[in-house]
């Protein structure tokens, strides 16, 4: 059994003014993406709401919401709780998995190939764009909202990389950051090419350094980093074709202990730090 818990508040994980169907979408697929990471299958679940207010409209377009991903991955509700407060959505996922397996943060080896899944920066470029510190590119701002507030978990590949990657986890906080989780469980090191970081369309109308630090640490992508041996290139190349989702390799885990950043095989001196609870963010 792999098991989940998550919560999400107004104003830290969404913007206060989010459609109730956006917050149900994002609360339910943050969780699912953490068991997609695992390789399990989702079975059941539990749902914590505090609501500012008893709004019958809202709660109608919020299980719309969560709907959606329901029944694309039914799941049983164990249990539901309501009480009153500030806006906040509180989830717990379990999933099943083959006795003995799942996918793990902690078996990197040396060699290994480092892949991630979709395009990673769009909900940090997103969101940035929501509080006008960056403008929306022509045509793109429909696409840069719904990544980010509806992610889309990347459950059937996490079942089908079961049995073939080494090491996985989700994007939430930022691929440096979280793919930093695996090289510290694994004790190892990693070199990503940056040239080799997939790009959208939304991206490419940023500047290299900027497009840059939110690939690396914008979060809220919740697409799947993973790392598999160079000898099952050819049946990762078979899933991506069989279930159409894009993935991209970045880079190797090394010997080093330590994250580094390539470019024209040079090395770049690059900090970058995904996203922090508890620090002030004035």
């Amino acid at each position: 059994m792999a098991i989940s818990t998550d919560s999400l508040l107004a104003g830290v994980h969404f913007p206060e003014q989010t459609p109730a169907a956006a917050i149900a979408h994002k609360s339910l697929a943050v969780n699912l993406s953490d068991l997609a990471a695992m390789g399990a299958m989702p079975q059941s679940w539990t749902l914590g709401l505090v609501l500012p207010e008893w709004d019958l409209s809202w709660l109608a377009e919020f299980r719309s919401g969560l709907n959606q991903l329901l029944l694309q991955w039914p799941m049983q509700l164990q249990s539901c709780a309501v009480c009153e407060g500030p806006l906040s959505v509180n989830i717990q996922v379990q999933g099943g998995l083959p006795q003995g397996q799942a996918l793990r943060r902690s078996q990197a080896r040396p060699g290994d190939l480092i892949f991630v899944s979709g395009t990673p920066g769009d909900a940090g470029f997103a969101l940035a764009c929501f509080f006008e510190r960056e403008s929306y590119p022509e045509n793109e701002e429909h696409y840069l909202c719904r990544r980010l507030a509806y992610p889309q978990p990347r459950v059937e590949l996490g079942l089908a990389l079961l049995e073939l990657a080494n090491a996985a986890i989700d994007i939430s906080d930022g691929l440096a950051a979280d793919l930093q989780h695996i090289l510290d469980e694994s004790q190892v090191g990693a070199a990503i090419e940056l040239d080799k970081l997939p790009v959208s369309s939304a991206m490419s109308t940023l500047s290299a350094d900027k497009r840059v630090r939110f690939q690396l640490a914008g979060g809220d992508d919740y697409e799947l980093c993973f790392t598999i041996s160079p000898d099952q290139l050819e049946r990762l190349n078979q899933i991506m074709s069989l279930l159409s989702i894009r993935c991209s390799c970045i880079g190797e885990i090394t010997q080093d202990n330590k994250l580094e950043f390539m470019q024209n095989g040079q090395q770049q001196d690059l900090f970058v730090q995904g996203y922090q609870h508890f620090i002030s963010r004035d």
